[in-house]
């Protein structure tokens, strides 16, 4: 009979750390679905002029300034794809982007691509004003393009990328719910499994 009874309870206890083993896997599984939810919340992309969100552009040539605003100099950039933007950045900065200046107008040989991040903050009619007065100076002649304020959009976004903003991170109420809601689940599962028993005898 005891016999019976501990063969009985080696099986309950080896279920109860199958379930648990399962439960586990299944618990990591959304944890990890949710954790991939939560980097891509994070992730920062390439800017895009229709939207006001903290973003990148990848420049590979680069102007002299072209504007002082706030202490802030306005440039110039140009992508691999040969589009044409306008960055921010401090005065103390500027030797961080002496290298790519250089090469964009042919002082030195080489130059690395550089990633600036920011907030794309629109332009007011000032800027504009110094950009198409300023543009053409920075192309090459089969570059130069004939943009006026009535143009204005189909040659240069109507934002600039200001590198002096901060990132900031929107917090994500949807994915602290879901780690909030693992954890209430997995808690509640141990208290099934491993301590009713225990609750029962008291």
């Amino acid at each position: 009979m005891k016999r019976k009874l501990k063969l009985k309870l080696k099986k309950n206890i080896l279920n109860k750390i199958v379930i648990f083993i399962i439960f586990i896997c299944v618990l990591i599984a959304m944890f990890l679905i949710t954790f991939y939810v939560y980097c891509n919340s994070r992730e920062i992309d390439s800017y895009n002029k229709n939207k006001i969100d903290y973003s990148y552009i990848e420049i590979y040539k680069m102007s002299d300034s072209f504007a002082v605003i706030d202490n802030k100099e306005l440039h110039f950039v140009i992508d691999k794809h040969n589009n044409i933007y306008i960055i921010a950045i401090y005065k103390s900065d500027i030797d961080k982007y002496k290298a790519i200046i250089d090469y964009s107008y042919g002082r030195i040989k080489k130059s690395k691509s550089i990633k600036v991040y920011g907030l794309p903050i629109k332009q007011n009619n000032e800027i504009k004003d110094l950009v198409i007065k300023y543009v053409n100076n920075f192309l090459s002649y089969g570059e130069k393009i004939p943009i006026t304020l009535e143009n204005y959009n189909e040659y240069i976004p109507d934002t600039f990328l200001d590198t002096t903003v901060s990132y900031y991170y929107k917090f994500n109420y949807v994915v602290f719910l879901l780690f909030l809601i693992f954890g209430i689940i997995f808690l509640i599962f141990i208290k099934v499994m491993f301590f009713k028993k225990i609750d029962e005898k008291n």
